[in-house]
């Protein structure tokens, strides 16, 4: 009885560590899920701001190669500025556009650097935690599986009790038959 009762209280804990370490790995799996999804929309968002830094830049170089150009017509301009005040009023408008145009690209990709700087530990960070996760998960896996070692130990065991108990309650039941018969029988 004693042993039974130990063997229960064994198997009440086995089950018991058994539950925890199934919500602690539902818990897990769910937190780690969570992370992949952010992790994905981090990577969407990163991809995003680099596809927007390239076109920054592309605007830039273009706007440069405008400058340039420009550089050239003032050349031009100096020769024909006398004879053509028409062309010189369209040169100075499309300059100022030029530059504006040059000042937002430049702020553009201030902005987009400024967002590249602060997404990339941002990435890193959520990298991190991801490992981190995936490793707990490792860890509770392996719990589990020596849970599942001592709860199939412990059946056994009380298997191997059953059949004991099974033959003990033979060998009373044959000394209590003896008894009987040494205390003069059954018709007594």
């Amino acid at each position: 009885a004693e042993l039974e009762a130990e063997a229960a209280r064994g198997e009440a804990d086995a089950a018991d560590e058994e539950l925890l370490m199934l919500e602690a790995r539902g818990a897990l799996e769910s937190e780690l899920e969570r992370l992949r999804v952010e992790r994905a929309a981090q990577d969407a968002e990163v991809a995003s701001v680099r596809r927007h830094l390239e076109e920054c830049r592309s605007g830039l170089e273009e706007a440069q190669r405008d400058m340039a150009a420009l550089l050239c017509d003032d050349a031009l301009l100096a020769e024909v500025e006398a004879q053509v005040l028409a062309i010189r009023r369209s040169l100075e408008r499309r300059d100022r556009m030029l530059t504006a145009g040059e000042a937002e690209a430049k702020a553009r990709e201030a902005d987009c650097d400024e967002r590249e700087a602060w997404l990339i530990p941002e990435y890193r960070n959520c990298s991190e935690v991801l490992t981190s996760a995936e490793e707990r998960e490792r860890e509770l896996r392996a719990r589990e599986e020596e849970g599942e070692r001592q709860r199939s130990q412990l059946l056994q065991r009380q298997r191997d009790l059953g059949g004991a108990e099974i033959r003990l309650s033979g060998f009373e039941g044959a000394l209590q038959q003896r008894r009987v018969l040494a205390e003069g029988g059954p018709g007594r």
